[in-house]
């Protein structure tokens, strides 16, 4: 068994360091980390630069080693499901912890070498001031252990996953709970707490004070341990510990709870996925039970007939790509209630309705709704029909590439009505705020060029993302609308970095327009010249 997953990995990173991929990735990193050197010149007038440098390299870390957890380390085994190689390994008599180890640990490896890349940048922080070495090993160990945790919750997702979009979406959902959820409980108990004692609860070093004590049994039982479990969670999360470990009362602890607690769970979760890995070995198209989004459409489909519009390629969008009325229904309450616990959130009394503040939450949770479902809808479009070798097909219809193309950006349109609608609520709410913005952006022409460029540069993301899913066959929609980001990010800092110091704002947003303009038309070019190649498939 130790000779094939010793096998495994080699060969896995044999492979690795001959693409030249994990390269590009090491060298993005270090060329970011230089960018926020460069552009630290404000930071060397404070008393601890180093500090405030290292904190932004800290940072930088968590997002990479998080995000590689929802997307390299959830395609880990999924990509074989279907590549439908699962199944040679297993007839190789390939042990399952020798398959997990070989898809997990070079993965691993290459994403250490990642945190290798600054350890020059680190005696650099520690000579600019501020900053010790014990914190330095500190928050490396921190972010080691969430490595290792990240990489297990990936491996763990994709075990039981059919596909990798689905691996990689049960990944980001169980990272936005741990992230968001055991505040917003900590918040809530803090609120009620008062409210049912009636009296001013104190809550010092992350626990319940003796205030709980005077409430009955079956109140106070349950509050004291939703907030100790939030509590554990919350202590549990890299960025906490970082945060805690870069201030000035540093107890020069290298190990603690956070690095312990991670282990301890990453090895549970490779537990877990050893475990299970015998029942959901199997390649994605042997898996016959459909998933939610599939019944609800069926369910859609039976309600409405199924009887396609006279766009029928837009119906079809919208029924396959979007699930249907059904869904449809369900986005439009989940959006309202996103919407509407915010509101209640921040006045609690609700004494009078502020429509000023329904409108600012409404708006802003819209325009995140649609940017989120935008990016996803435009990764999916056409790599759907490309993975499923259905483009051939519909590109036999009496209809040109680009005709195809706006019937399904059309139904992709449609898939956005709920997100959109709660956006027209938000305007309507409070018609003149929106009037008065859309005002100054038409009045000054700097908010004008700032909203320009933003628009530009969330279109430029889309088409990016949309060329790597029709383009890579690892393309993938988490993997695509984190390296379009990525890439955006990327030429934004290197197009800052060579304007800096000049004090032309207008310049920079002209020219990083016309550059997102010119690479979008680039970018639709090659994708449409993609499609019609891929009309060619058979």
């Amino acid at each position: 068994m130790i000779g094939k997953t010793f096998a495994l990995v080699q060969r896995a990173l044999r492979v690795e360091s001959r693409g030249i991929t994990s390269h590009l990735f090491r060298g993005a990193l270090a060329g970011i980390i230089l960018f926020l050197l460069a552009t630290l010149f404000e930071s060397f007038m404070l008393s601890a630069p180093g500090l405030s440098f290292f904190f932004r390299i800290s940072m930088l870390n968590f997002v990479f080693i998080t995000l590689a957890g929802a997307t390299i380390f959830a395609t880990s085994i999924t990509e074989e499901k279907e590549q439908r190689t699962l199944g040679l390994l297993k007839m190789a008599n390939v042990p399952a912890v020798s398959i997990l180890f070989g898809k997990w640990l070079p993965r691993l490896i290459a994403a250490l070498m990642l945190l290798a890349v600054q350890v020059p940048f680190t005696w650099l922080a520690v000579t600019m001031g501020g900053v010790l070495w014990d914190q330095v090993a500190a928050v490396f160990l921190a972010l080691a252990a969430h490595l290792v945790l990240m990489g297990c919750l990936g491996l763990f997702c994709s075990t039981i996953c059919a596909r990798s979009g689905m691996a990689c979406g049960l990944a980001i959902v169980i990272l936005l709970i741990w992230a968001f959820v055991p505040g917003l409980l900590m918040s809530l108990v803090w609120i009620l707490v008062p409210t049912l004692n009636n009296s001013t609860a104190l809550l010092t070093s992350g626990h319940l004070t003796d205030e709980l004590s005077n409430l009955p049994a079956w109140q106070s039982w349950p509050l004291w341990l939703i907030w100790e479990l939030s509590a554990w969670a919350s202590n549990m999360w890299g960025l906490t510990t970082i945060i805690q470990t870069l201030e000035i009362s540093f107890d020069g602890t290298l190990i603690g709870f956070q690095f312990i607690s991670n282990l301890l769970v990453a090895a549970f979760l490779f537990g877990a996925s050893w475990f299970l890995f015998g029942r959901f070995a199997v390649d994605a198209e042997e898996s016959a039970r459909p998933s939610i989004l599939e019944r609800l459409r069926r369910k859609s489909a039976r309600t409405s007939g199924a009887r396609p519009w006279d766009q029928a390629i837009a119906w079809k969008e919208f029924q396959f790509l979007g699930g249907g009325i059904i869904v449809a229904l369900l986005k439009l309450l989940g959006y309202g209630s996103v919407i509407f616990v915010s509101v209640w959130l921040y006045d609690l009394s609700w004494h009078r309705l502020d429509f000023e503040v329904i409108s600012a939450y409404a708006i802003v949770w819209s325009l995140f709704f649609i940017a989120l479902e935008t990016a996803i809808l435009s990764t999916r479009l056409f790599r759907n029909e490309i993975m499923e070798s259905t483009w051939s097909t519909l590109c036999m219809l009496p209809k040109s590439i680009g005709e195809l193309v706006l019937e399904k950006i059309s139904g992709g349109i449609i898939v956005l009505l709920p997100a959109l609608s709660w956006l027209v609520v938000g305007a309507l709410a409070a018609p003149d705020n929106v009037a008065e913005f859309f005002g100054e952006v038409f009045e000054h022409g700097y908010v004008f060029m700032l909203v320009t460029y933003m628009v530009t540069e969330v279109a430029f993301a889309i088409v990016l993302a949309t060329w790597i899913s029709v383009a890579a066959r690892w393309g993938i929609w988490p993997v695509a609308v984190f390296l379009s980001g990525f890439t955006i990010v990327m030429l934004n800092m290197l197009l800052l970095s060579c304007l800096i110091g000049s004090g032309d704002e207008t310049g920079f947003f002209v020219f990083t327009c016309l550059v997102s303009f010119g690479s979008s038309a680039a970018l639709i070019a090659a994708i449409n010249q993609t499609l019609i190649a891929r009309a060619g498939d058979s």
